[in-house]
């Protein structure tokens, strides 16, 4: 799976044949998700779908709640590799609360996706 803001799925609009390969399900992703962003219309985020055409998997867009619509990427994957590391059972508080619930829970059931999470913001 891989979780995109729409903002930067937008600036791949110039990459579609990379988004593509990508995007090859039981391969490289078997879905995408788009997240609103702030400044974001339903027009904008459609037209930056439809950026890379038909695509091989399943593509879901979540639209965010208002507070959470400046979060960036990095500050999301950031909380979800520091919760994953965490000993303890996870907590719904503090720097999880910057995603919806499900989103998270989601997250943290997927081991590779947190390792990917952890090495992607080891490396910034």
């Amino acid at each position: 799976m891989n979780s995109t803001g729409a903002d930067v799925f937008e600036g791949m609009r110039h990459w579609a044949d990379k988004a593509r390969e990508c995007l090859q399900p039981g391969e490289t992703c078997d879905a995408l998700l788009l997240f609103t962003r702030e400044g974001w219309t339903c027009n904008r985020l459609m037209t930056a779908a439809q950026a890379v055409g038909h695509a091989p998997c399943h593509v879901s867009i979540i639209p965010m709640p208002e507070h959470l619509l400046a979060v960036s990427s990095h500050q999301a994957r950031h909380a979800l590799a520091q919760e994953f590391a965490a000993p303890e059972p996870h907590k719904w508080g503090g720097a999880l609360g910057m995603m919806p619930r499900s989103i998270a829970k989601f997250c943290l059931s997927r081991d590779d996706v947190c390792r990917i999470y952890a090495q992607q913001v080891a490396k910034l």
